[in-house]
């Protein structure tokens, strides 16, 4: 997977991004090395997301086709563990 590495600059909104993605890993009672091996990335870049750090368009989208669900899902906050 090809990820867009950008600033580390950290906004309200990326912050909720990472939020919502760390939420729904946890819903998935998944740990941060469990989840980034199912992503394919690494520990570290997963806690940088989580965080709200390194978060594009680019990358959210690429988040969900590995994960098997509709980018807009992470942008709304909508990810459940049964019905995403």
């Amino acid at each position: 997977m090809q990820l867009v590495v950008v600033p580390a600059t950290s906004s309200p909104f990326k912050q909720q991004f990472g939020a919502h993605l760390r939420a729904y890993r946890r819903s998935l009672g998944l740990s941060q090395e469990a989840m980034a091996e199912r992503l394919d990335v690494s520990v570290q870049y997963l806690g940088r997301l989580e965080r709200g750090e390194n978060v594009s368009l680019d990358n959210i989208d690429r988040l969900a086709v590995s994960l098997g669900v509709d980018a807009r899902d992470f942008l709304m906050g909508a990810l459940t563990r049964n019905g995403h």
